[in-house]
């Protein structure tokens, strides 16, 4: 099998790819049917949370593209695809307002277990992500962190594909052992949208 980088790219209503918030995947697969194995486990995570998601997200272009990471680069997508979300929220908190997904691979002897961690950022929201005190809401924190468990429940029993963590300083992968989610909200300041009018004084 190969690695091959997911660029999953969450569009937005605005049209303007400035604010389109893109998480990035790592599967270790060995064919375009495996691939698409894998995005589909990858979209049953957001399908989960949809409904808490902000309604700035057009759910019907959600941009799908694999690299293999063994391609010189600048690398061209090998696999392409364009998806849906069965729904988005009617509401829209800051989009700068990210929830975590960590993961990590098994410890080993030798190798900082930094470089054997990876993040994704999910967003932005809906208001409802909120509960009353501003913390993520322990219904989502719930619905991703099941959705998260079952991605690793398919890749466990899956034949061709494995969901991987990559890390680029090593320029290795290795399976997903186990991961988490805190209740803490993320700042991702470059998913802010661009301003649209100004008001002076």
């Amino acid at each position: 099998m190969a690695m091959h980088q997911l660029q999953l790219t969450l569009n937005m209503k605005s049209g303007l790819s400035a604010d389109a918030a893109t998480n990035t995947w790592y599967v270790d697969a060995d064919d375009d049917t495996n691939l698409g194995l894998f995005r589909d486990s990858v979209l049953s995570i957001y399908d989960a949370i949809s409904a808490s998601l902000s309604f700035n997200i057009d759910r019907l272009k959600i941009d799908s593209k694999f690299y293999r990471l063994s391609d010189p680069t600048p690398r061209l997508p090998i696999l392409e695809t364009t998806e849906t979300l069965p729904s988005v929220g009617t509401t829209a908190a800051p989009t700068e307002q990210a929830l975590v997904l960590s993961y990590q691979a098994a410890p080993v002897s030798g190798l900082p277990q930094a470089r054997r961690r990876g993040r994704v950022y999910f967003g932005p929201w809906a208001v409802g992500a909120l509960d009353a005190n501003g913390r993520v809401s322990n219904t989502l924190i719930s619905s991703l962190v099941n959705a998260a468990a079952q991605h690793k429940t398919n890749s466990d029993n899956a034949v061709g594909w494995t969901w991987a963590q990559y890390s680029p300083t090593n320029g290795t992968g290795a399976d997903v052992a186990s991961g988490w989610v805190d209740n803490a909200w993320d700042t991702q300041r470059r998913r802010g949208l661009l301003a649209t009018a100004r008001t002076t004084f």
